[in-house]
């Protein structure tokens, strides 16, 4: 009650505040700053969980308890060498540690122009590209025919699962995914109403690298109108190719499956 009457007496001050905090904002207070005023509302959804992970398991516990104002080049060299074992998700780190900096910047909240992170080595990575061979496309056919013989036919359908059990969506988009090309998020967040018919494409208006238009060759077609004439009744209404089991949300229970 005194702290609260105190703070009628003396309106905070949120200029000052800052300025205060400048001084002694930790590395963690100004990940969680950035978080919530920035990236939430910027960033999409994937990309702000994969930055939240960074922070959690790798950035935080190496930086967190340090200064804004006292980190410099040398703790993150030591970083990036603490982290050579996995020198992709180093990359990572340092540029969303980079970008951290950058905001701090603007916000008043460190010297402009002194970026820590500006000369730090990156590692070198290396394109990896994986195909299957005749023989494995086959194997794979043979295993998704084998799961379309026995699809679970409805999100309400009771049924005990024993790992086995296969889910026509999941089918559908490895299906898709040989066909076209796409990528995971491409296929998964696929709407009906993005597809022209008559053209054979789908325009996606939000890919990883902006709009997009997708080529549906024939037999994507063939199976996406098959999907559209036979989908479970509980999923007729979905906007989504591949709906999820809530409304207004697509499928996302594609991992298990997979594996």
């Amino acid at each position: 009650m005194l702290g609260l009457l105190a703070s009628k007496e003396h309106p905070r001050d949120p200029a000052a505040e800052r300025d205060l905090a400048a001084d002694e904002l930790t590395f963690k207070q100004m990940a969680d700053r950035y978080l919530a005023d920035f990236a939430t509302s910027r960033k999409k959804a994937r990309t702000f969980a994969e930055d939240t992970r960074n922070f959690q398991r790798h950035i935080l516990p190496f930086l967190g308890h340090l200064k804004l104002s006292e980190i410099g080049p040398r703790d993150l060299v030591r970083f990036m060498s603490a982290h050579r074992q996995r020198p992709i998700a180093a990359n990572r780190c340092l540029a969303l540690i980079s970008h951290v900096f950058t905001i701090a910047e603007k916000w008043g909240l460190r010297q402009i122009g002194i970026n820590p992170c500006r000369g730090i080595d990156r590692y070198k990575e290396k394109s990896r590209e994986r195909m299957l061979d005749g023989a494995e496309l086959a194997c794979l056919g043979r295993a998704l025919n084998a799961a379309s013989a026995n699809p679970t036919p409805d999100r309400d359908a009771d049924r005990e699962d024993t790992g086995q059990s296969a889910d026509w969506r999941a089918v559908a988009c490895i299906w898709l995914l040989i066909f076209t090309g796409a990528r995971l998020n491409e296929i998964l967040s696929l709407e009906w109403g993005f597809i022209r018919w008559d053209a054979g494409y789908a325009r996606l208006p939000d890919s990883k690298t902006g709009a997009k238009t997708l080529p549906l060759p024939t037999p994507a077609l063939r199976l996406l109108k098959q999907l559209k004439e036979s989908a479970p009744n509980s999923w007729q209404n979905s906007k989504y190719v591949l709906p999820g089991d809530r409304q207004n949300s697509y499928f996302r229970g594609i991992q298990k499956p997979w594996r």
